[in-house]
Protein backbone atom coordinates (compact mmCIF):
# COMPACT_ATOMS: atom_id res chain seq x y z
CA UNK A 1 0.00 0.00 0.00
CA UNK A 2 1.11 3.58 -0.64
CA UNK A 3 1.71 6.17 2.07
CA UNK A 4 -1.52 7.93 1.09
CA UNK A 5 -3.51 4.71 1.38
CA UNK A 6 -2.02 3.91 4.79
CA UNK A 7 -2.63 7.47 5.97
CA UNK A 8 -6.20 7.47 4.65
CA UNK A 9 -6.86 4.25 6.56
CA UNK A 10 -5.45 5.74 9.77
CA UNK A 11 -7.47 8.94 9.32
CA UNK A 12 -10.64 6.93 8.64
CA UNK A 13 -10.11 5.19 11.99
CA UNK A 14 -9.97 8.65 13.59
CA UNK A 15 -13.05 9.80 11.63
CA UNK A 16 -11.07 12.49 9.85
CA UNK A 17 -12.39 13.44 6.41
CA UNK A 18 -9.86 13.54 3.58
CA UNK A 19 -9.67 13.48 -0.20
CA UNK A 20 -6.87 12.91 -2.73
CA UNK A 21 -6.71 15.27 -5.71
CA UNK A 22 -3.89 15.50 -8.27
CA UNK A 23 -1.44 13.49 -6.19
CA UNK A 24 -2.00 15.33 -2.91
CA UNK A 25 -4.21 14.71 0.12
CA UNK A 26 -6.49 17.49 1.40
CA UNK A 27 -8.22 17.71 4.78
CA UNK A 28 -10.82 20.41 5.58
CA UNK A 29 -10.79 22.06 9.01
CA UNK A 30 -13.44 23.88 11.09
CA UNK A 31 -11.63 27.19 10.57
CA UNK A 32 -11.77 26.91 6.78
CA UNK A 33 -8.01 26.38 6.45
CA UNK A 34 -7.32 23.16 4.56
CA UNK A 35 -4.45 20.82 5.32
CA UNK A 36 -2.47 19.56 2.33
CA UNK A 37 -0.23 16.50 2.58
CA UNK A 38 2.44 15.90 -0.06
CA UNK A 39 4.53 12.73 -0.09
CA UNK A 40 8.16 13.77 -0.59
CA UNK A 41 9.65 10.27 -0.46
CA UNK A 42 7.57 7.11 -0.67
CA UNK A 43 10.39 4.81 0.46
CA UNK A 44 11.50 6.56 3.67
CA UNK A 45 8.61 7.63 3.88
CA UNK A 46 8.54 11.43 4.23
CA UNK A 47 5.57 13.75 3.86
CA UNK A 48 5.13 17.51 4.21
CA UNK A 49 1.98 18.91 5.83
CA UNK A 50 0.90 22.39 4.72
CA UNK A 51 -1.75 24.86 5.85
CA UNK A 52 -3.72 26.32 2.95
CA UNK A 53 -5.45 29.61 3.69
CA UNK A 54 -7.97 30.78 1.12
CA UNK A 55 -8.92 33.91 3.05
CA UNK A 56 -12.44 35.02 2.11
CA UNK A 57 -12.30 33.11 -1.18
CA UNK A 58 -13.18 29.47 -1.74
CA UNK A 59 -10.98 29.05 -4.81
CA UNK A 60 -7.98 31.41 -4.72
CA UNK A 61 -5.17 30.38 -2.39
CA UNK A 62 -4.02 33.25 -0.17
CA UNK A 63 -1.07 31.56 1.58
CA UNK A 64 0.59 28.18 2.06
CA UNK A 65 2.55 27.45 5.24
CA UNK A 66 4.58 24.36 6.10
CA UNK A 67 3.17 22.96 9.35
CA UNK A 68 5.27 19.84 9.85
CA UNK A 69 7.29 17.14 8.09
CA UNK A 70 6.34 13.59 9.10
CA UNK A 71 8.34 10.42 8.57
CA UNK A 72 5.65 7.89 9.40
CA UNK A 73 1.91 7.43 9.08
CA UNK A 74 1.64 7.61 12.88
CA UNK A 75 3.56 10.90 12.94
CA UNK A 76 1.42 12.43 10.20
CA UNK A 77 -1.79 11.26 11.88
CA UNK A 78 -0.72 12.74 15.23
CA UNK A 79 0.17 16.08 13.63
CA UNK A 80 -3.14 16.24 11.78
CA UNK A 81 -5.16 15.31 14.86
CA UNK A 82 -3.39 17.90 17.00
CA UNK A 83 -4.01 20.66 14.47
CA UNK A 84 -7.67 19.73 13.99
CA UNK A 85 -8.26 19.63 17.75
CA UNK A 86 -6.69 23.06 18.15
CA UNK A 87 -8.68 24.40 15.19
CA UNK A 88 -11.93 23.07 16.65
CA UNK A 89 -11.15 24.58 20.04
CA UNK A 90 -10.34 27.99 18.57
CA UNK A 91 -13.50 27.92 16.44
CA UNK A 92 -15.59 27.41 19.58
CA UNK A 93 -13.75 30.25 21.34
CA UNK A 94 -14.40 32.48 18.30
CA UNK A 95 -18.11 31.62 18.53
CA UNK A 96 -18.12 32.67 22.19
CA UNK A 97 -16.46 35.98 21.35
CA UNK A 98 -18.56 36.75 18.25
CA UNK A 99 -21.81 35.15 19.55
CA UNK A 100 -23.29 35.02 16.01
CA UNK A 101 -26.61 33.59 17.27
CA UNK A 102 -26.97 36.02 20.17
CA UNK A 103 -27.06 33.22 22.74
CA UNK A 104 -25.05 35.03 25.42
CA UNK A 105 -26.32 38.63 25.56
CA UNK A 106 -25.18 39.04 29.18
CA UNK A 107 -21.65 37.79 28.49
CA UNK A 108 -19.21 39.89 26.47
CA UNK A 109 -16.49 37.32 25.85
CA UNK A 110 -12.99 38.33 24.79
CA UNK A 111 -9.88 36.28 24.09
CA UNK A 112 -6.14 37.01 23.95
CA UNK A 113 -4.72 37.00 20.42
CA UNK A 114 -2.23 34.22 21.13
CA UNK A 115 -3.86 31.14 19.63
CA UNK A 116 -4.57 29.75 23.11
CA UNK A 117 -8.17 28.47 23.34
CA UNK A 118 -9.35 30.54 26.29
CA UNK A 119 -12.08 33.18 26.60
CA UNK A 120 -13.25 35.35 29.47
CA UNK A 121 -16.23 37.56 30.23
CA UNK A 122 -16.62 40.08 33.08
CA UNK A 123 -19.63 39.37 35.28
CA UNK A 124 -20.90 40.78 38.55
CA UNK A 125 -18.74 43.40 40.24
CA UNK A 126 -15.34 41.75 40.23
CA UNK A 127 -16.08 38.40 38.62
CA UNK A 128 -14.55 36.89 35.52
CA UNK A 129 -16.15 33.86 33.83
CA UNK A 130 -13.43 31.84 32.08
CA UNK A 131 -13.77 29.09 29.46
CA UNK A 132 -10.55 27.21 28.68
CA UNK A 133 -10.34 24.25 26.31
CA UNK A 134 -7.84 21.50 27.04
CA UNK A 135 -7.20 18.04 25.64
CA UNK A 136 -7.28 15.14 28.08
CA UNK A 137 -5.99 12.04 26.31
CA UNK A 138 -7.88 12.11 23.01
CA UNK A 139 -10.86 14.06 24.37
CA UNK A 140 -11.34 17.82 24.34
CA UNK A 141 -12.89 19.44 27.39
CA UNK A 142 -14.06 22.98 28.06
CA UNK A 143 -13.22 23.83 31.66
CA UNK A 144 -15.32 26.67 33.07
CA UNK A 145 -14.39 28.67 36.15
CA UNK A 146 -15.32 31.85 37.96
CA UNK A 147 -12.60 34.16 39.22
CA UNK A 148 -12.81 36.85 41.84
CA UNK A 149 -10.30 38.94 39.94
CA UNK A 150 -8.19 41.76 41.38
CA UNK A 151 -8.57 45.17 39.78
CA UNK A 152 -5.09 44.97 38.25
CA UNK A 153 -6.05 41.89 36.20
CA UNK A 154 -9.36 43.37 35.04
CA UNK A 155 -7.67 46.61 34.01
CA UNK A 156 -4.90 44.79 32.12
CA UNK A 157 -7.35 42.57 30.23
CA UNK A 158 -9.35 45.65 29.28
CA UNK A 159 -6.20 47.48 28.16
CA UNK A 160 -5.06 44.54 26.03
CA UNK A 161 -8.30 44.75 24.05
CA UNK A 162 -7.63 48.37 23.04
CA UNK A 163 -5.85 49.22 19.75
CA UNK A 164 -2.74 50.37 21.63
CA UNK A 165 -2.60 47.20 23.74
CA UNK A 166 -0.24 46.93 26.70
CA UNK A 167 3.53 46.83 27.02
CA UNK A 168 5.26 43.55 27.82
CA UNK A 169 6.68 45.04 31.01
CA UNK A 170 3.20 45.99 32.22
CA UNK A 171 1.80 42.54 31.44
CA UNK A 172 4.62 40.74 33.24
CA UNK A 173 4.25 43.08 36.21
CA UNK A 174 0.61 42.02 36.60
CA UNK A 175 1.57 38.36 36.16
CA UNK A 176 4.24 38.63 38.86
CA UNK A 177 1.74 40.36 41.17
CA UNK A 178 -0.88 37.64 40.73
CA UNK A 179 1.51 34.72 41.14
CA UNK A 180 3.60 36.10 44.01
CA UNK A 181 3.43 34.43 47.45
CA UNK A 182 0.36 35.70 49.28
CA UNK A 183 -1.50 36.71 46.12
CA UNK A 184 -4.36 34.37 47.08
CA UNK A 185 -5.36 36.85 49.78
CA UNK A 186 -7.01 39.16 47.22
CA UNK A 187 -8.10 36.83 44.40
CA UNK A 188 -10.09 33.60 44.31
CA UNK A 189 -11.10 30.82 41.95
CA UNK A 190 -13.85 28.20 41.75
CA UNK A 191 -14.43 25.52 39.10
CA UNK A 192 -17.83 25.44 37.40
CA UNK A 193 -17.20 22.06 35.81
CA UNK A 194 -15.83 20.61 32.57
CA UNK A 195 -17.82 19.91 29.42
CA UNK A 196 -16.98 17.46 26.66
CA UNK A 197 -20.17 18.47 24.85
CA UNK A 198 -19.63 22.07 23.72
CA UNK A 199 -23.29 22.33 22.70
CA UNK A 200 -24.29 21.51 26.25
CA UNK A 201 -21.95 24.23 27.53
CA UNK A 202 -23.55 26.76 25.18
CA UNK A 203 -26.91 25.86 26.74
CA UNK A 204 -25.61 26.20 30.31
CA UNK A 205 -23.67 29.46 29.89
CA UNK A 206 -26.73 31.78 30.07
CA UNK A 207 -27.66 30.19 33.42
CA UNK A 208 -24.09 30.70 34.63
CA UNK A 209 -24.38 34.37 33.69
CA UNK A 210 -27.50 34.79 35.84
CA UNK A 211 -25.87 33.04 38.81
CA UNK A 212 -22.43 34.65 38.54
CA UNK A 213 -23.14 37.51 40.95
CA UNK A 214 -24.35 35.06 43.64
CA UNK A 215 -21.29 32.84 43.15
CA UNK A 216 -19.06 35.91 43.26
CA UNK A 217 -20.50 36.79 46.66
CA UNK A 218 -19.79 33.27 47.90
CA UNK A 219 -16.22 33.55 46.66
CA UNK A 220 -15.84 36.83 48.55
CA UNK A 221 -16.98 35.08 51.75
CA UNK A 222 -14.44 32.29 51.20
CA UNK A 223 -11.75 34.87 50.51
CA UNK A 224 -12.55 36.68 53.76
CA UNK A 225 -12.32 33.39 55.67
CA UNK A 226 -8.98 32.65 54.06
CA UNK A 227 -10.01 29.33 52.51
CA UNK A 228 -10.50 30.39 48.88
CA UNK A 229 -8.51 28.64 46.15
CA UNK A 230 -5.97 30.79 44.32
CA UNK A 231 -6.23 31.42 40.58
CA UNK A 232 -4.00 28.78 38.90
CA UNK A 233 -0.75 30.25 37.60
CA UNK A 234 -1.15 28.69 34.14
CA UNK A 235 -4.60 30.28 33.85
CA UNK A 236 -3.19 33.70 34.71
CA UNK A 237 -0.54 33.22 32.01
CA UNK A 238 -3.14 32.17 29.42
CA UNK A 239 -5.46 35.09 30.22
CA UNK A 240 -2.61 37.58 29.88
CA UNK A 241 -1.44 36.03 26.61
CA UNK A 242 1.77 34.66 28.10
CA UNK A 243 1.01 30.95 27.61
Amino acid sequence: MSFYEDLASALDENRIEQRIVDGAMYIPTPSGIDLKILVDNEVLPAASIYLLDYGDSTSELESSTLLEVAFSVAGATAAIRTFLETSQALSFIDDLVDDPLGRFPELAFASPETGVPIAYAPCGNQGLLVVEITTIGSMQQAAVSLLLAPESLLEMLSQQQTPSGATDDAVYAVFDELTAPGSHTYSAYVSLGSFEDFGRLSTVLPFMATQARHWEQQLAVSLARGDAAAIPEDMVAALLGLA
